[in-house]
C-alpha cells in the first residue's frame, strides 16, 4: 500500500504532503475492503493517469486515456469514482486547515524562522507595533476600537449533509490529536484504527440531501457552523490579540473587548423567497435561543464543576450564606435558568406548548452580571489567573453572541417596501409615494 496510496501533488509544506499521503493511504485501504482491489486498481490508474497529464499540460495522451477509461465504465461505477475522488478532495481541504493551524502555531513560537508565512490579524498588530512613527497608544485605540460584522447567509445549494460536516470535525480532531502524540506509536495505532472506521462510516454513508432544505434546515445548519467552529474559535483570537498587546505594551485589551458580532441572513431573507413567513422568522429566533442556552449551560457546568474554592468575596456571601463552595452555588441559578430556556423552548417548537417569555433568559446582562460578580471575587482572592481563562472566554462568547448566537437580519424585496410605504403615505398625506420625486421619498 505504500506505493498505492492515493496522492495530491500540489503541497506547499512536507508536513502538509505526509498528512495528504496518510489520509490517502486511509481511504485506499478503505476503498480496497469496501468495492474490491479490482475498483481499487481502477482508482488508482485514473489517479496515475491525472498526474501525469498534469506534469505535462500538452500531453493530450494521457488526458485521451483518462477519457476512454471512465467512457468504459457504468454509472454504478463512474459514481463510486467520482465519489472517491471527492472525498479525497474534502480530506485534503481539512489537511490543509491543520497545516494552517500548524503555520499559526510556528508563527507563534518562532516568528524570525517561519519558512511559510502567513498573514495572520496578529502580524498586523505586530508590524503596527514595529512602525516607530505610529504611537502605541494609537495602536491600542484602533484595536479597542474595532467593529467588525460576520454575516452568516444561505445557501440551498449546499448538499453536503451535516453528518458529514461532523465527521469531518471527527477527523480533524484525530489528525490534530496524531500531531500531539506523534511519538507514542501505540496511541498512535489507536488513532489510526479511529479514523479508518471514519472513513468506513463516511464511505457507507449518502453523500447528498435527498429533501429540499427548509428555511429553518438552513438555519439549523448555520448555528452547527457556530456551535462546531465559531464558539471555541472567538476566545481563541481573542486571547491570541490579547497577548499581543502585552509583549509590546506591559497591558491588555480591556476586558470587554468584543470586536466581532455576528449576524446571520437564515430565517430572515425574504428577498424572493416565500417560504420565509413571519412563522418561520419567529421559530428560527426561537431556535437560535435554544442553541445558545444549551452552549451556555454546558460551558456553565465546566465551570462549576471547577470552581471548588472557598474564598469569596462579600458581595457572594451575601447572596449564598454559609457553604464551603460558594462559586458553585451562586452560578447554580444560572445555570439553571439556560437549562430551562432550552427545555421550555424545545418544549414549545416540538410540542407546540405555550411558551413563557419570562421563565426565559431575555438579555446578554443576565449571563454578564453574575460572571462579572465572580470575576471580582476571583480577583479580590488572588486567582486572577483562573478569573482570565475559563470565565473571561465564557464572557468574551456571551458579549459576542449574545442570547441569540446570531443578530438575525431581515431582508425584503424593495418592492415590497415600496408598497408598504405607498400605503403609509396614501393614508396619512392622500399622495402617491411611486410618483415622488426621490427628494420628497427621503
Amino acid at each position: 500500500m505504500k506505493k498505492k496510496d492515493l496522492y495530491y501533488e500540489r503541497i506547499p509544506t512536507k508536513l502538509l504532503r505526509e498528512d495528504i499521503r496518510y489520509l490517502g493511504n486511509i481511504l485506499g485501504r478503505v476503498i480496497k475492503k469496501q468495492e474490491g482491489e479490482k475498483f481499487f486498481n481502477l482508482v488508482e490508474k485514473i489517479r496515475k493517469l491525472s498526474k501525469a497529464n498534469k506534469a505535462n499540460n500538452t500531453n493530450k495522451h494521457s488526458n485521451n486515456k483518462i477519457i476512454r477509461e471512465i467512457k468504459k465504465l457504468n454509472p454504478r461505477n463512474t459514481l463510486k469514482l467520482t465519489r472517491a475522488f471527492t472525498h479525497f478532495m474534502n480530506f485534503i481541504n481539512l489537511a490543509e486547515s491543520i497545516d494552517a493551524s500548524r503555520s499559526l502555531n510556528i508563527y507563534e513560537n518562532d516568528k524570525k524562522n517561519i519558512s511559510n508565512k502567513n498573514i495572520f490579524i496578529e502580524e498586523i498588530f505586530e508590524e503596527l507595533f514595529q512602525n516607530k512613527r505610529i504611537p502605541d497608544t494609537k495602536i491600542y485605540n484602533l484595536a479597542k476600537n474595532l467593529n467588525i460584522g460576520i454575516v452568516l447567509t444561505a445557501h440551498p445549494t449546499e448538499v453536503k449533509r451535516r453528518t458529514l460536516i461532523q465527521k469531518y470535525h471527527t477527523i480533524t480532531e484525530i489528525l490534530e490529536q496524531r500531531e500531539l502524540l506523534k511519538n507514542f506509536p501505540t496511541k498512535l495505532k489507536l488513532l489510526d484504527k479511529k479514523l479508518y472506521d471514519e472513513f468506513t462510516i463516511i464511505w457507507n454513508t449518502d453523500d447528498l440531501k435527498r429533501v429540499r432544505p427548509t428555511p429553518f434546515d438552513e438555519a439549523r445548519w448555520g448555528l452547527a457552523i457556530i456551535e462546531d467552529s465559531l464558539w471555541d474559535t472567538i476566545p481563541k483570537v481573542y486571547r491570541r490579540l490579547n497577548s499581543i498587546f502585552l509583549q509590546n505594551m506591559g497591558k491588555g485589551l480591556p476586558k470587554n473587548f468584543n470586536p466581532i458580532e455576528f449576524g446571520s441572513w437564515m430565517g430572515g431573507d425574504r428577498d424572493g423567497n416565500p417560504y420565509v413567513t413571519s412563522k418561520v422568522t419567529k421559530e428560527v429566533i426561537l431556535l437560535s435561543r435554544w442553541e445558545a442556552a444549551k452552549l451556555y449551560e454546558k460551558a456553565l457546568t465546566k465551570i462549576i464543576r471547577s470552581y471548588s474554592m472557598q474564598n469569596c468575596s462579600k458581595k457572594i456571601f451575601n447572596k449564598v450564606g454559609v457553604t464551603f463552595e460558594p462559586y458553585r452555588v451562586f452560578l447554580r441559578p444560572l445555570r439553571d435558568k439556560m437549562r430551562n430556556t432550552h427545555r421550555l423552548i424545545e418544549q414549545h417548537l416540538i410540542h407546540k406548548k405555550s411558551l413563557d417569555q419570562s421563565k426565559l433568559l431575555n438579555t446578554k446582562e443576565e449571563i454578564l452580571k453574575p460572571l462579572r460578580i465572580v470575576r471580582e471575587s476571583l480577583e479580590e482572592n488572588q486567582n486572577e489567573n483562573i478569573a482570565n481563562g475559563e470565565l473571561l472566554d465564557l464572557m468574551r462568547r456571551a458579549k459576542c453572541f449574545g442570547i441569540n448566537l446570531a443578530r438575525l437580519d431581515i431582508r425584503q424585496e424593495s418592492s415590497r417596501h415600496t408598497q408598504l410605504m405607498n400605503e403609509i403615505i396614501k393614508k396619512k398625506y392622500n399622495k402617491n409615494y411611486n410618483k415622488l420625486s426621490e427628494d420628497k421619498k427621503s
